[in-house]
């Protein structure tokens, strides 16, 4: 072959699978595996340059409890199953998205609107909520509780967008579940809130954060202090007081309320010899219990243990309980309260007539106190018929009554008139920590206002 002659090579090679891998791995960066909707950055992609949308933040109410019950793997074919509402039928204009977890976000365009936004809160509700048969034909159905927010009304970054759709869904769940929220200015505050008070409650016993702040029952017939209420305080260097309500939901909320009530039960019964020293006679300690605590089967051993450890028999401690808690215990084969009535530990119903108030219930619980709610107290000065009518009741099945709410001399005296002589509120004593009752002179001021 001369020099002048060109030579041509050609190779040819079939790329057809390298490009099917390629899209592959392209939509696996951007797609759910387990529901095949979009993931978080497919939703990202997805708003990149549309004008107006909305988003519909969906949040499944009870999920954990299939998983907890059922097994993950049926967990997982619901989740499919709901994926697959959100693609098809009335939701085909949209966009769906496995956000993370057991939380969806259906998005629309708002120029493919055919109907409101306030017609498709409906409809998810509605479409999430109808059960999926599984293979052994059990119907399996969960709710949802949703946020809406809107873009660009609610704001032009989608990420803070999405917070504040999750802060409606985060109102809706507290308003009761199944139902849908629209986002107004300000809702983030909450869950911004809430995010940061879970995160200091993970660590609060572990600092040494938490306190316990004692409130008087009083006899007001001998004029001495019959019991002492135990109140939980909580106190972070960073957020500051945090109110007991607060502090009790959210550590509900992240699963270490149980926790947290050990600590109290632990520290109350290590201060009753306390107390009886101060006041040289046999005083309790009250100690709020929720229904969680309750039920729990270690609360009977625990009591006991503690009981032991402190040398102290079981009217040095009395357990008050809401009767909403109590009516639902008794109703149970196996009642928490049979049980610690058993070890002869009293019970107070709290708050009484602010649950059930069904009358025929209150022969069931073995209690010892009822003590009637603060609203009946507010009233006492107008009319104090009801508490009246209560106290006769009270009196008849042969149980204490404790009055809440005293705010006055003049409540506490109509009070002695009926003959109701333990009481509670801020008129007569204030919840104080154990360094308060060791002053003497404070001591003298609590018994001198009986």
């Amino acid at each position: 072959q001369s020099n002048s002659d060109s030579t041509l090579l050609v190779q040819q090679f079939n790329i057809e699978q390298r490009k099917q891998k390629e899209l592959a791995l392209e939509k696996e960066v951007i797609t759910d595996p387990l529901t095949g909707l979009l993931n978080r950055r497919g939703l990202q992609q997805v708003v990149k340059n549309k004008a107006r949308f909305i988003i519909f933040y969906i949040d499944l109410d009870g999920f954990k409890l299939i998983n907890d019950s059922l097994g993950h793997a049926i967990g997982d074919q619901l989740l499919q199953h709901l994926g697959l509402k959100l693609t098809t039928g009335d939701f085909r204009e949209g966009y769906a998205c496995r956000f993370g977890g057991d939380e969806f976000i259906w998005l629309i365009e708002q120029d493919k609107l055919t109907v409101s936004p306030e017609q498709i809160g409906n409809m998810l509700l509605s479409k999430m909520s109808e059960p999926y048969i599984d293979k052994e034909k059990r119907p399996i159905s969960v709710s949802a509780s949703i946020g809406v927010a809107h873009y660009p009304d609610d704001g032009e970054d989608f990420e803070k967008l999405i917070l504040k759709a999750d802060a409606a869904m985060y109102l809706a769940k507290k308003q009761g579940k199944h139902r849908w929220v629209s986002y107004l200015s300000g809702m983030e505050t909450t869950v911004h809130r809430q995010s940061e008070l879970a995160k200091h409650l993970y660590q609060a016993l572990g600092n040494d954060e938490f306190e316990l702040y004692y409130q008087p029952i009083f006899d007001t017939k001998s004029k001495t202090v019959h019991s002492v209420e135990a109140l939980l305080r909580w106190k972070n260097p960073t957020i500051g007081n945090v109110p007991p309500d607060e502090c009790i939901r959210v550590a509900e909320e992240i699963g270490i309320l149980l926790d947290i009530e050990k600590w109290v039960i632990s520290q109350a019964i290590a201060d009753v010899q306390k107390f009886r020293d101060i006041f040289d006679s046999n005083v309790a300690i009250a100690i709020n219990v929720s229904s969680q605590c309750f039920c729990s089967p270690e609360l009977v051993n625990l009591l006991a243990e503690l009981l032991q450890q402190n040398n102290l028999t079981s009217d040095a401690i009395k357990l008050e309980l809401t009767e909403t808690t109590l009516i639902t215990d008794v109703e149970q084969d196996s009642a928490a309260a049979l049980k610690i009535h058993k070890h002869k530990i009293p019970i107070s119903i709290d708050d009484f007539g602010t649950g059930y108030s069904s009358l025929s219930y209150l022969h069931k619980i073995p209690a010892t106190y009822v003590k009637i709610d603060r609203s009946f107290t507010q009233r006492l000065s107008q009319d104090h018929s009801m508490i009246s009518s209560i106290q006769h009741l009270i009196s008849t099945m042969q149980l204490n009554t404790i009055v809440e709410g005293v705010e006055t001399l003049e409540q506490s005296q109509i009070l002695n008139d009926m003959q109701i002589h333990l009481q509670q509120g801020y008129g007569l004593g204030l919840p104080q920590p154990l360094n308060f009752y060791l002053e003497q002179e404070n001591i003298k001021k609590l018994i001198g206002l009986q």
